[in-house]
C-alpha cells in the first residue's frame, strides 16, 4: 500500500523534513520568526506604548472602565484602540493614538477576539458567534442592501420604539469620526468585532 504523501516545503516544490520545510529550507521558520520580532522591536507604533504618556492614558480609561467595555462582566486589564491603532496615527496623527476617547477597557478575552478580526486571523472564522451561540432571534430583522438603497428609511418606518439597532454605517463613523458613509477599510474588522459585541449583549 503506498504511503500518503509528505508535506511541501513552503519554500519550493521539495518534500519537507522539518517543521514544513525541506533540508535546504528547514532553517526558514527562524529567520522569519527573526525578522518578525525585529520588526516588532524597531515598530514605531509600538514604540508609543512604550512612554510615560501611554502609562498616564493607559490608567484614566482603565479607572474609567472598571468592567470590560465588551462582555460587561469581566474587569477591564487592557487599555484598547476602539480603532486599529496604526489606523488611529495613520489618519488622524499621534495625539489621537493617546486620546481617551478612542481607547476603552477590554478584558483580556473580548480583547483577543477583537484583535483577531482587526488582524485578519479569523480568515473564514469571521465570527465566533453560531446559531447555537446566540440564541433564540425570531424576533431578529436583518436590513442589509447598497449604499443608499433605502435601509435607514425601512428601519425608521417600521422599528418600534423600544428596538434595539446595531447599524454598520453609524459604527463606521464612531469609530473613525469620518462623515457617515464614508469609511476605511482597513477598520471594516473593528466595526465586525463592534458588531460581535452588539450580538452578545442582546441575548
Amino acid at each position: 500500500m503506498p504511503s500518503s504523501p509528505g508535506t511541501i516545503c513552503k519554500k519550493c516544490n521539495s518534500r519537507a523534513v522539518s517543521e514544513g520545510y525541506c533540508e535546504a529550507h528547514k532553517g526558514s521558520k527562524s529567520d522569519s520568526k527573526r525578522n518578525y520580532d525585529r520588526f516588532r522591536q524597531d515598530d514605531p507604533i509600538r514604540a508609543l506604548y512604550r512612554c510615560k504618556r501611554w502609562y498616564s492614558v493607559r490608567m484614566v480609561v482603565l479607572r474609567r472602565d472598571v468592567l470590560c467595555t465588551s462582555c460587561g462582566h469581566q474587569a477591564a486589564t487592557i487599555c484598547d484602540h476602539i480603532l486599529v491603532a496604526r489606523l488611529v496615527v495613520d489618519n488622524f496623527g499621534v495625539d489621537a493614538f493617546y486620546d481617551p476617547e478612542r481607547l476603552s477597557g477590554l478584558c483580556k478575552t473580548c480583547h483577543d477576539k477583537k484583535t483577531t478580526h482587526e488582524s485578519g486571523w479569523c480568515g473564514k472564522k469571521a465570527t465566533t458567534l453560531t446559531v447555537d451561540t446566540i440564541g433564540d432571534r425570531t424576533n431578529t430583522t436583518v436590513v442589509c442592501g447598497q449604499a443608499g438603497s433605502g435601509k435607514t428609511t425601512y428601519v425608521a418606518e417600521h422599528a418600534a420604539s423600544n428596538d434595539s439597532r446595531w447599524d454598520y454605517d453609524d459604527v463606521m463613523h464612531v469609530i473613525t469620526g469620518l462623515p457617515l458613509h464614508q469609511g476605511l477599510p482597513g477598520a471594516i474588522g473593528s466595526v465586525l468585532a463592534d458588531r460581535d459585541r452588539w450580538i452578545a449583549a442582546t441575548q
